[in-house]
């Protein structure tokens, strides 16, 4: 019965539209001009539709489209496009008429979809335009509909936290949103998951961990770590992880942890001092080896390098672009002094002097140099 109600007031519309004529044309949607293209992909009077559109013929266009509609009133993709045809040439009403007894039809029509999330956008109306992005997606992830969706929801931050919203239900196309193979996509992304914004609270650590690796794997280790801090809620951009070695003592680094620089001359074993976790370190060679090191994103300016433990010079630090530039430090009483580097892979490297018996290093800290 529903249905039968739908196809009667389709054909309602379709009489209705071709009775009015297409004379005021109003402003067209710009989110419904970026998907003109796959709007009018099909054959006959969808063809027809879209070059009386092409030549300025609104009165031709919606009729080849309602002649469509009052055809096969059953149809769906038609139904939208007659909708979309008329948004475009200014008859709102009975655009937005047709489209809400299109969409009783069933809600995997890409067309009825975008075009009620076109006109939800447009009207300020965030959370439902993510509902139709989130079917959109559902219905074809990679289609040209579902992704101007999505690229406009990201465009604004209201936008952004009503897809947070639909994200937390994890639906199927959060994955491939996490880890897009798209290097904008990631980019733009990691951009905002990464800000001190309000958009930027809430999705999640164990969430946004595919996006970060996306990131580690392209070598945008400032843009990984900012979205690792923001969403995992670790401290201040300077912030050293695992800064007193716990996760070392575990073998279990994580992401932007210490990776125990492999050395036959070294050998390191945790000591733990009550609640704390130390590190005993050998090095049984003349020379100083580096021993830890790990991702930084320090921002510009100088910075000091303090780590603490066992005899003061024993253990001195180095920031270089990547552990394997990075060179043998020159060991002193005083912290270390650094200019932040101009480059993605920041790393900070850990050294300890030869020689060394059972040194103890305790933890290590930056900040920024006055």
């Amino acid at each position: 019965m529903k249905r039968a109600a739908s196809i009667a007031a389709i054909l309602v519309y379709a009489v209705a539209v071709l009775a009015s004529g297409a004379d005021r044309i109003g402003l067209s949607n710009p989110l419904l001009q970026a998907v003109t293209p796959f709007a009018f992909r099909s054959e006959g009077l969808g063809r027809d539709a879209a070059s009386a559109m092409q030549t300025g013929d609104h009165d031709a266009a919606v009729a080849s489209a309602t002649a469509a509609v009052r055809s096969a009133p059953n149809d769906a993709e038609g139904v939208a496009r007659l909708a979309y045809v008329l948004d475009l040439v200014g008859q709102r009403d009975a655009s937005v008429g047709l489209l809400q007894s299109g969409a009783r039809l069933g809600w995997r029509e890409p067309l009825t979809q975008f075009a009620l999330f076109a006109m939800d956008m447009g009207e300020g109306n965030f959370a439902r335009a993510a509902r139709h992005a989130d079917a959109l997606l559902r219905i074809d992830e990679r289609g040209t509909p579902a992704q101007t969706a999505l690229v406009a929801l990201e465009a604004r931050s209201e936008g952004r936290i009503a897809l947070r919203d639909r994200l937390r239900r994890d639906p199927l196309w959060a994955e491939r949103f996490y880890a897009p193979d798209e290097k904008d996509a990631l980019l733009r992304r990691a951009t905002y998951l990464g800000s001190s914004g309000r958009d930027a609270q809430g999705w999640g650590c164990a969430r946004t961990r595919p996006l970060v690796q996306a990131a580690l794997e392209r070598e945008w280790r400032r843009e990984a770590q900012a979205v690792y801090r923001r969403q995992c809620k670790t401290e201040g951009p300077n912030r050293i992880a695992d800064a007193n070695f716990d996760a070392v003592a575990q073998n279990d680094p994580g992401l932007f942890g210490w990776t125990v620089q492999p050395s036959g001359d070294v050998s390191i074993s945790s000591v733990r001092d009550g609640t704390r976790t130390k590190l005993a370190i050998t090095n049984r060679s003349s020379a100083a080896r580096m021993v830890l090191s790990q991702p930084v994103a320090l921002g510009p300016g100088r910075h000091r390098i303090t780590v603490a433990g066992g005899v003061r010079s024993t253990f001195a630090a180095t920031l270089s672009c990547g552990a394997q530039t990075a060179t043998r430090p020159a060991f002193s009483k005083n912290a270390n002094i650094v200019e932040a580097l101009p480059c993605r892979s920041q790393t900070l490297s850990i050294w300890v002097r030869g020689n060394a018996e059972e040194a103890i290093l305790e933890t290590v800290a930056i900040e920024p140099a006055l």
